[in-house]
């Protein structure tokens, strides 16, 4: 659909060539109500989104509803032609209520192809050790379903585990464990530690040129263990060698506790053999422990068109391989897939799941238009806590969500990264490519973001709107950026950044920048209303254009035009990135404002007036919420950030 903009200078349309004025501008509004009517609004998604925001408070991605069921209860209900309950030993395996199937072989045989209408239910309280591979899809206003069903409590889990209990002790240390026989790279887990569904459980691996160095690896780990880890291994000629932090799995290894994920892939969907595939609704299911990915879907070779494929209130993760041979793997908790730059998949929704302890993305998308991304969390996540629009994206929507990322990310996945949200330009065969057919586009809204390893939003793509993002970084590296516009290309034109909250809380040595473009060729984005803080570093933060560094808003603005009115932190003898009279000399008004899931805390500048009510006007945005779905007082003067105080 052809978005209607207007440029309120001239009062003309987008035609007008008035150079003043781009698309996110603050002189332009836009006529296009922020969710594509026309091709997102069906039926199914109207009924999701308003299921999701039927429960209150706003879901936490659904945490406090075991991860689905919240969606039920509010209105979001299907009733099953097909049951599956593999604890059902006197079941015929005919596939109805009082005789479910019981074995994925069942399962496969019955539900494949077009099936348009039809509900497959899981049942709740289902942990099963195992995988599936679905080839099925609907068709537009009758999608296939796959559900939950039963009153358990429990959400219905496929797990790609391994028990291994075969552990005997090293001669050459008492203190470590071996066991042979494992023929790839996967991932140990002690879910005595940290029980199945929390983070905690993964083991850290450690390498070295010789097991002599492996085994010198390991103990230096006994000597100081990886906060976050259960313990630690290593793998030398098929054997691998371990130690735990539980005393009880460390007394005796082999009473079942400790697991690897073998899975390549534990929940495996695709659209099979028909050729307008997707309208798929996959709703309430947990994914667990997958060498590679823990849940996925793709359009494979026999579609011609893919739309509709709706992930709602998922759990998925435990996800990767941390050892040679597993760096090659996506490792995400869940990957969505069209087929190609000419075969997208379009109208999908991403909502309100649960990513968790991945050695990559909690979600990553490819060959999408027109994707929506909202209400998730990304806890515990090595690559990006929210998204990665990986290649061949446009049009997608991210709003509404939470990423958390892995204070050990570097320990674990040796790429460097841990964002929120990356943006690329990637096209097919892994090249770059700028041409916005195929990436670009974006509305990256109202997000929050905390201790990403390197940046907080990452961009190599073009036209592409920042606004009201909260991004705090307590693990920052020295040299990474909040926001990173990357690519040397000077086609990545039409970005912008408005009413974004930025804060630096670690102590640290090395600066950190709050926006950098990176090659002389990357245009600087347009960029106004934010706010740029640092709290409790010796060191001030930075703007910086290629290989200029700019460590004063005073004189980037100067520069650049940019952030006429945005706001800094000044402190007091270190020059600081202050620039607005006024701004202040601490942020003692950066507080807690609430805590809600495990170890992880939102924060957001509670009594801080210096961040309320000066933002640019977003009525044209069509957002009339924040992140905890609170009304925003003033769409014409919002506060900075996500949260609206």
């Amino acid at each position: 659909m052809q978005e209607n903009v207007v440029c309120l200078p001239c009062a003309a349309s987008r035609v007008c060539g008035c150079t003043a004025h781009d698309r996110f501008a603050p002189g332009w509004r836009s006529e296009t109500p922020f969710f594509k009517a026309d091709t997102l609004m069906t039926s199914q998604y109207d009924a999701i989104i308003k299921a999701l925001q039927a429960i209150s408070p706003m879901p936490r991605h659904l945490t406090n509803t075991l991860f689905g069921a919240g969606v039920f209860a509010a209105g979001l209900n299907k009733s099953p032609n097909f049951f599956f309950d593999p604890n059902n030993p006197g079941s015929s395996g005919a596939g109805t209520f009082y005789n479910p199937f019981t074995t994925i072989a069942q399962v496969n045989a019955a539900i494949t192809g077009s099936m348009p209408g039809k509900v497959l239910g899981i049942k709740r309280g289902t942990y099963f050790k195992g995988t599936i591979n679905l080839g099925v899809s609907g068709a537009p206003g009758a999608p296939f379903h796959i559900v939950p069903y039963g009153d358990d409590f429990g959400t219905p889990v496929f797990s790609g585990e391994t028990a291994r209990a075969s552990w005997t002790t090293y001669s050459g240390d008492a203190r470590i464990w071996q066991m042979s026989g494992f023929t790839q790279t996967v991932d140990l887990y002690d879910i005595g530690y940290a029980p199945y569904g929390t983070s905690g459980s993964r083991l850290l691996y450690v390498s070295g040129a010789s097991l002599a160095a492996k085994i010198t690896a390991i103990q230096n780990y006994i000597s100081a263990p990886v906060a976050g880890t259960a313990g630690v291994f290593a793998y030398d000629s098929n054997i691998t060698y371990a130690w735990f932090v539980d005393t009880v799995t460390e007394a005796n290894p082999n009473l079942g506790q400790v697991i690897s994920a073998d899975a390549t892939v534990v929940v495996q969907l695709t659209n099979g053999t028909v050729a307008a595939g997707g309208n798929l609704v996959v709703c309430g299911i947990g994914a667990y422990f997958a060498r590679n990915n823990a849940l996925a879907y793709n359009l494979n070779a026999a579609a011609t068109s893919g739309a509709g494929v709706q992930i709602v209130g998922c759990h998925a993760g435990f996800s990767g391989a941390q050892g040679a041979g597993g760096q090659g793997l996506g490792q995400d908790a869940i990957v969505v897939y069209g087929h190609s730059q000419t075969v997208k998949l379009t109208a999908s929704l991403f909502a309100g799941n649960y990513g968790q302890d991945a050695q990559n993305n909690a979600l990553e998308l490819a060959y999408t238009d027109g994707a929506v991304v909202q209400y998730n969390l990304g806890t515990n996540i090595c690559g990006n806590s929210i998204v990665e629009l990986w290649s061949n994206n446009t049009n997608a929507t991210v709003l509404f969500n939470r990423g958390y990322n892995d204070v050990n990310a570097r320990s674990k996945l040796n790429t460097g990264h841990g964002s929120g949200v990356w943006a690329t330009n990637y096209s097919d065969g892994g090249g770059v490519n700028t041409n916005t057919a195929y990436n670009g586009g974006h509305t990256i809204a109202f997000n929050y973001v905390q201790d990403m390893a390197n940046h907080a939003f990452d961009n190599f793509s073009r036209n592409n709107l920042y606004l009201n993002n909260t991004a705090i970084g307590f693990s920052l590296i020295p040299g990474s950026d909040f926001f990173e516009f990357e690519g040397n290309d000077a086609t990545l034109t039409g970005c912008a950044m408005y009413n974004n909250l930025c804060v630096q809380m670690a102590p640290q040595t090395g600066t950190v920048g709050f926006m950098r473009t990176t090659g002389s060729a990357t245009p600087v984005p347009a960029s106004d209303y934010n706010g740029w803080f640092d709290v409790g570093r010796p060191v001030s933060g930075y703007a910086a254009v290629n290989t200029t560094t700019y460590t004063q808003l005073a004189t980037w603005h100067t520069a650049t035009g940019n952030d006429t009115h945005s706001h800094g932190l000044q402190v007091s003898g270190s020059g600081g990135f202050g620039y607005a009279p006024g701004d202040p000399s601490t942020l003692a008004g950066f507080s807690v404002v609430n805590s809600w899931i495990g170890t992880n805390t939102d924060y957001a500048l509670a009594g801080a007036p210096f961040v309320q009510g000066i933002g640019m006007d977003i009525t044209s945005y069509n957002i009339t919420t924040d992140i905890d779905g609170n009304p925003i007082p003033s769409l014409s003067t919002p506060d900075l950030g996500c949260k609206q105080i």
